[in-house]
């Protein structure tokens, strides 16, 4: 080990200090041979029996660490390197931009020790060394260092287990409970093995949107319990039928009188005259014709092909009799599969769709399994 180079004086009060905060971390009953141990390590043999007598009085004054008081790393606040056990220069001793909270977090072994031995929290060290709590965060998760388990309510798996499958709470609503965000518990409780896909969480099950549909819950206040955002509450509601518009956002028509059925008959008089009746109204001949077209009194040039799937929801009844999935039907008219399910939301028949589709499932899950069972005996026999 290399002798200590000394570049400016008072570096042997840091080695004295240094050996007595070493000494406060081990057991009472060692802590004065600690002392003589680490003095004749930091500044060695001549200098540490002449300092001996002042440190060990120093520990006789103050044998254990005071209330409150928080343990520098050698790297931050003492004059003596870590790694080299080189006496720092005085202008090696500065940190940088006077910032003496970034040493401290700079430091792993330190760190190490006040989440591992010492189970405290990134709040705790942020209030002691006076920075923003991300910076204690961003250098814990830098030396990889995670946090002391006792602070990590969401690692508990029969806490998460109760939460999730007694209580039947959302992920939001546990994450409130459990101090942290819905992100985490979903992704703790699968790494835990408490849930096997996401589809285990309360917000997927119909019960736990209508108990709070029927509570007068607001669509901001379910999006934060379920942890999603709120155009996704809309979504789920339309899934299970839970959704009512409470009008549109439309305006008015500019021009009421075109949308009268009896007087614009009356007006038109079995012709095609729509500049007349524009003339009358006050707007143009196009505005006309697509109010008479809108309301069927007259055929459109090119008429639309029938899209029965986009009103009837007996077409839906018909194909779900047959099991036919939302794939199969939409391969039949030459449409998206989405765009199919988006129509059985607006007709209401979403939930039954689902339901049928859950049973099926089931059903050709236990077939199977049957026959998995009957090879399993033939290759037995």
């Amino acid at each position: 080990m290399p002798q200590p180079t000394f570049g400016a004086r008072g570096v042997l009060v840091d080695a004295v200090a240094m050996a007595v905060r070493e000494a406060w971390a081990v057991e009472a009953g060692a802590r004065r041979n600690y002392v003589a141990t680490t003095l004749r390590r930091l500044v060695g043999d001549a200098l540490a029996d002449q300092a001996l007598v002042a440190a060990l009085k120093l520990l006789d004054l103050q044998p254990a660490a005071p209330t409150g008081d928080i343990e520098p790393p050698a790297t931050a606040l003492l004059s003596l390197c870590a790694r080299c056990k080189q006496i720092k220069l005085r202008e090696q001793r500065r940190p940088y931009r006077g910032k003496i909270h970034m040493e401290v977090l700079r430091d792993a072994e330190w760190m190490r020790r006040q989440f591992e031995r010492l189970g405290r929290t990134d709040q705790d060290l942020a209030e002691d060394l006076q920075c923003h709590l991300k910076s204690v965060t961003q250098w814990r998760n830098r030396h990889g260092i995670l946090p002391h388990k006792s602070n990590r309510k969401y690692m508990d798996p029969e806490r998460l287990h109760r939460l999730i499958h007694v209580d039947r709470l959302a992920p939001g609503e546990i994450a409130e409970k459990l101090e942290c965000d819905a992100a985490t518990v979903q992704r703790w409780a699968r790494q835990l093995g408490v849930v096997r896909t996401y589809k285990e969480h309360a917000h997927h099950t119909e019960a736990w949107w209508r108990e709070r549909v029927h509570a007068g819950w607001t669509y901001y206040r379910m999006a934060e319990a379920a942890g999603i955002k709120k155009h996704s509450v809309f979504w789920h509601l339309r899934k299970w039928g839970l959704y009512t518009r409470k009008g549109s956002r439309a305006s008015l028509p500019r021009y009421p009188q075109l949308y009268e059925a009896e007087w614009l008959a009356r007006a038109l008089d079995g012709t095609t005259e729509y500049a007349r009746v524009a003339r009358e109204v006050g707007c143009s001949a196009s505005t006309v014709k697509f109010a008479a077209v809108k309301l069927g009194l007259v055929a459109p040039k090119n008429p639309p092909r029938p899209t029965p799937w986009v009103h009837d929801p007996a077409w839906y009844h018909e194909r779900l009799a047959r099991r036919m999935t939302a794939e199969q039907m939409a391969a039949e008219v030459g449409l998206q599969a989405k765009s199919v399910l988006n129509y059985m939301i607006a007709l209401d028949v979403a939930p039954e769709y689902y339901r049928l589709v859950e049973r099926w499932h089931a059903e050709e899950l236990a077939k199977t399994r049957e026959r998995i069972a009957r090879r399993v005996s033939m290759v037995a026999t």
